[in-house]
């Protein structure tokens, strides 16, 4: 018999029951943009995408996740199996436009990082992100998709206490601030 617990945006941090499981690396797919929601394209003209194109693709996700029917994912497993989180779709596009679009930092050491007392800081306090830089975002989501390699279901936990939610936002926040330096300087040519 399966058991299955979806994942809503509400207070409090899951757990995942307590129970935590190793996972191989996923294969890579492609996913499709959220429902209603335009991800923006790179212009190809580096390779690269530009900090607006990155900060643009993470605040597409801000109507996403504060969706009233949103479901970040669900527990899965049968009885006398490690149970194993699924990501919806939604929850899996975040995770694969994260790493596009150069959230997600190979090389990055991300074990020492998150033991720095700004660090420390960001991750026990959502509220925090408020004043991040886009490099402590990329800091963050390195850390949270990396740490959900190593336990099952991370991702499910940083959702649920607010740390993805409030990264989209921040980058949302700083995306209008681009725009605003953009506007003035336009202005002053």
């Amino acid at each position: 018999m399966e058991s299955a617990r979806r994942i809503r945006r509400s207070p409090g941090v899951l757990r995942g029951d307590g129970l935590q499981a190793f996972r191989m690396p996923e294969v890579a797919v492609e996913i499709a943009a959220p429902a209603n929601t335009e991800i923006p394209e790179m212009d190809g003209s580096m390779g690269e995408p530009t900090l607006k194109e990155r900060l643009a693709a993470l605040a597409a996700f801000v109507p996403v996740f504060e969706g009233p029917d949103f479901v970040f994912g669900e527990w899965q497993g049968a009885a006398g199996q490690m149970p194993w989180f699924r990501l919806s779709d939604d929850a899996r596009s975040f995770v694969s436009t994260a790493s596009r679009f150069g959230w997600v930092v190979p090389g990055f050491d991300w074990p020492s990082w998150q033991r720095t007392e700004v660090a420390r800081h960001l991750l026990s306090n959502p509220q925090s992100i408020e004043t991040a830089t886009a490099e402590d975002l990329e800091r963050l989501l390195t850390v949270h998709v990396r740490l959900d390699r190593f336990s099952e279901g991370h991702l499910a936990s940083a959702f649920e206490s607010g740390q993805l939610p409030a990264i989209a936002r921040r980058a949302a926040a700083l995306l209008k601030e681009c725009r605003g330096l953009d506007e003035t300087a336009s202005g002053l040519r």
